[in-house]
């Protein structure tokens, strides 16, 4: 699955990858686990429109928060058989979708991302061509997926442009971004918008009508490896830890995208139990000298989901009571 895909070949290939070896992202009433920040809930809030996929809990990258209704007997085995939406869970089992670089060398066997659907490992990507990485959203993967045209106007265009620092990354790396758009990516809406985004116009109205709105509900801009290039943008990601301290603000959001894309509401729980890891990170250099590479360390480690965010560590968690 690592071989490249050109704009050409988009049908025919990428989606027979995706279609032979992931069915399950075309299944109908799926439960999902997604990640506690704005793709993630964009994401599940796509998949609950199309599929009718059932949110039942959050993962921060520490802990899982899930439906307090959910029987204590099997809760372990049905978060295994969820879908984890905008995170790459390391388990031979678990289904999930996520967008991170995760290998450093072409040849990184990573066995149990086996049912991971990550564009990175669909292109062949890794820390060798890290300047090559995916720049966008899982929401923008997912419409790709699932060949969802969204409706065209100014809000959603900028809402479009907000998940995952994607106005950002599109700045500030011009050729990557056009290269995913125009040979990975089908959203014909965000290839005709592409040449605004380099506007100070266009950023003042992300800032109106998106970062503004998620002011007021309440989420902070946090903070942000890469900002705009004209009014230094930072985040608002909306990322949170605990939900049941979010539970009205969340509402709110979902309420604020769907009425901006026209999509129904998706209800989340209201009360959460929680199993939490251990997240760290280390350097690629400690990994080699400690374990002598990727496998070896996610074996040993037990490691239950990470990411490449940069050329030089590995961010991930251990979670052994679902390991």
């Amino acid at each position: 699955m690592n071989r490249e895909f050109t704009h050409a070949s988009w049908n025919k290939d990428f989606l027979r990858v995706v279609e032979t070896n992931f069915s399950w992202i075309y299944e109908k009433n799926q439960n999902m686990i997604a990640h506690s920040d704005f793709d993630g809930i964009m994401s599940s809030m796509l998949l609950h429109e199309v599929n009718g996929w059932n949110l039942i809990g959050f993962y921060d990258l520490e802990c899982i928060w899930f439906d307090e209704k959910l029987s204590n007997s099997n809760v372990k085995e049905l978060l295994k058989s969820s879908i984890w939406v905008d995170a790459d869970i390391y388990h031979e089992k678990i289904r999930s979708i996520g967008h991170h670089i995760l290998k450093f060398r072409e040849d990184d066997k990573i066995s149990d991302h086996s049912q991971s659907l990550n564009p990175n490992l669909l292109r062949g990507i890794y820390h060798g061509n890290f300047k090559r990485k995916y720049p966008f959203g899982t929401i923008h993967f997912l419409m790709t997926l699932l060949k969802y045209a969204p409706k065209e106007n100014e809000l959603t265009e900028l809402l479009l442009w907000h998940p995952n620092s994607s106005l950002a990354n599109a700045q500030h790396y011009r050729d990557n971004a056009e290269d995913w758009l125009k040979n990975f990516l089908n959203i014909n809406f965000m290839i005709k918008t592409f040449p605004k985004t380099m506007d100070k116009q266009f950023e003042e109205r992300m800032m109106k009508e998106v970062y503004s709105k998620l002011q007021n509900i309440g989420f902070e801009s946090g903070r942000a490896q890469i900002v705009t290039l004209h009014l230094k943008l930072r985040g608002y990601q909306c990322a949170f830890k605990d939900p049941t301290n979010y539970v009205s603000k969340i509402q709110e959001l979902i309420k604020f995208i769907g009425g901006v894309m026209g999509w129904k509401q998706i209800g989340i729980p209201v009360k959460y139990k929680c199993i939490c890891g251990k997240r760290a990170n280390i350097s690629y250099s400690e990994i080699r000298e400690q374990y002598g590479n990727l496998d070896n360390f996610l074996e040993e480690k037990r490691v239950f989901s990470y990411s490449i965010p940069n050329q030089r560590k590995v961010n991930y968690t251990v979670m052994p009571t679902i390991k």
